[in-house]
Parts: C-alpha cells; sequence; structure tokens
C-alpha cells in the first residue's frame, strides 16, 4: 500500500468517524497534500492543504500557528509550480500573523519561513530582498539551534545559489563549503 493509498483510506474512515470538521482530518489533508507535492501533483497538493486550511479555519475562528504553517505548505507548492509571486504573497501573510501570533519569537519555525521568502524573493528575480531573508534565517538558526544543525544546510545552500546568479564566485564558494563541510559534520564519523 503506497502512503497516499494508506492516508487515503485512514481519511475516509476518519471522517465516518469524526466528522468533516476536526483537526484529525485537517492533519490527514496535509499528509495527502505533502504526499501529491513530493510526487509533483500540483493540483491535488493544493486541493488537499486548502481542505486543510478550511477545516482549520472552521475550527478556529481566528488564525492559529496552524493556519501559519498551512499558508506555507501552500506557498511551497505554488513556488515549486512556478507561482513564485503567489507564493511569496501568502508566505508574507503567514509571516506578518506568525509575528503577531508569536510576539516576535525567534525560533526554528520562524527561521525556516524566512528561508522560504528568502527563496521566493530569489525565484522572482529579486535578489537583495532574497540575501536578506536568507541571513535573518541563517541568525535565527544559529542562535536557536547552534552553529552545527541540518537546518542550516537550505541557507548556506541557497546563500550560495544566490551567490552564483550573482557572479560573486569568491562568496558562493564559501557558503557551499560551509554547507559541504556541515553535512560532513553531521554526517556519520564526521
Amino acid at each position: 500500500i503506497s502512503a497516499l493509498d494508506y492516508f487515503t483510506q485512514s481519511l475516509e474512515k476518519t471522517k465516518s468517524t469524526l466528522g468533516e470538521n476536526h483537526q484529525s482530518i485537517a492533519e490527514l489533508y496535509k499528509s495527502i497534500g505533502l504526499v501529491h507535492h513530493r510526487l509533483n501533483h500540483f493540483a491535488e497538493a493544493l486541493e488537499s492543504y486548502s481542505n486543510a486550511l478550511n477545516i482549520q479555519r472552521n475550527i478556529e475562528k481566528d488564525e492559529s500557528l496552524e493556519t501559519v504553517t498551512i499558508y506555507n505548505l501552500i506557498a511551497r507548492v505554488l513556488d515549486s509550480n512556478g507561482k513564485s509571486e503567489e507564493a511569496l504573497r501568502l508566505n508574507l501573510d503567514a509571516l506578518e500573523i506568525y509575528k503577531r501570533l508569536s510576539k516576535d519569537k525567534e525560533d526554528e519555525f520562524l527561521a525556516g519561513l524566512l528561508n522560504d521568502i528568502g527563496l521566493n524573493y530569489m525565484n522572482t528575480g529579486k535578489l537583495e530582498e532574497s540575501m536578506l531573508f536568507f541571513f535573518k534565517s541563517l541568525d535565527i538558526f544559529h542562535k536557536v539551534l547552534g552553529e552545527v544543525s541540518p537546518q542550516i544546510l537550505p541557507v548556506y545552500n541557497n546563500l550560495g545559489e544566490a551567490y552564483l546568479i550573482q557572479r560573486k564566485y569568491d562568496s558562493a564558494i564559501e557558503f557551499l563549503n560551509k554547507s559541504l563541510q556541515l553535512e560532513k559534520q553531521l554526517s556519520p564519523g564526521g
């Protein structure tokens, strides 16, 4: 049985037990959306995430951290599908909500969201903005997780790519080497 089949069967059984508007149903839609996204089934992923968002809105009348997470998931699908402007708008909305709800707390989720926004900016050709968000993300990851964490790898890679696009090869090599060194530290026996 595939992951998609498993989650779909689980969704149907859970709906029959709990009804349509339950947190568990929203979680299953998110899981189904994730599988579709990984399979590059963008329309199906967006539909699943939209279903999760609608349920979340029915459960909690105000925006919540779960709403922010779903916005970010939808933005990732949009960005993967070449709709980086839409993804950027959605992630900036998510950032605004997150900052308000978390009272500007700097944590791992915020750092990941900032990295995603940096990617959105990079994919729309706005490299200066992307660099600002990548460096903010890196700073928060370092504060929260320290210097050695797998969550930092994508930020180093994104900085390296942004510098490559700008033809700042020395800086690109610096960050790609940081990524490589971190990968070695994180690997068994590294």
